[in-house]
């Protein structure tokens, strides 16, 4: 009975692999900034022993705003801002576990974004924990905001110059924390402008601008 016990354990404790749980992230390539971005993940367990007290900790964009979505009855999730813990606690052998996630990114043109997935499990029929990881990354090639100017093309030494900027949101995306900084020519002394300018005179900060909104800033020199 003994050997038959110790055959029985052992072949279960071995028969488990690590890799036989596939742990699959799938994203957009590409996104604009201020959408929404979606990322599917899957964890497979094709052992014949079932995973418990499994631990996936899901880590958003930078800068990015996730977005609340429903949860699944076997699975409670916690976790700041931009990281997101979820505890499974059983996963039945041939058992699939699967998640969206998903975030508005933001971020200037040709910056990338890394989301990161990292499971932590471990068979019923023993103890030693295991560990797999999953990265995508997303590439953002636009931003909505648009910035032009006017300003008188030719003037003379000492006369008076004012150029005007204006900043566009195209998108439906509120943009928050917007920086500005101005460089002027040379031999150019500011003499007045629209709105509070930071720093050298020179940084023009936009706390807001919703979706479709424009904002105007003009500087005399």
């Amino acid at each position: 009975a003994a050997a038959v016990a110790a055959y029985i354990f052992f072949r279960g404790f071995y028969a488990f692999r690590k890799e036989q749980v596939e742990l699959k992230l799938e994203g957009p390539a590409e996104i604009k900034a201020g959408e929404t971005g979606v990322w599917k993940l899957g964890i497979v367990n094709n052992n014949e022993t079932e995973l418990k007290d499994a631990e996936l900790t899901f880590q958003f964009p930078d800068f990015s705003r996730p977005v609340a979505s429903g949860d699944f009855n076997s699975a409670t999730q916690s976790g700041s801002q931009l990281k997101q813990t979820i505890s499974i606690s059983t996963l039945k052998p041939e058992g699939l576990f699967e998640k969206e996630f998903r975030a508005v990114v933001y971020g200037g043109e040709g910056f990338d974004r890394k989301v990161q997935a990292v499971l932590k499990f471990k068979p019923s029929s023993g103890s030693i924990i295991f560990e797999s990881v999953a990265t995508a990354i997303t590439k953002i090639i636009s931003f909505p905001v648009n910035l032009t100017a006017e300003v008188s093309g030719e003037t003379v030494s000492g006369e008076s110059v004012e150029a005007v900027f204006k900043i566009k949101n195209e998108s439906d995306t509120v943009f928050q924390n917007i920086r500005v900084r101005l460089e002027y020519p040379s031999g150019f002394r500011v003499e007045e402008f629209s709105e509070n300018l930071f720093e050298f005179n020179n940084i023009w900060k936009i706390d807001e601008i919703l979706p479709q909104e424009s904002k105007l800033l003009s500087v005399k020199g």
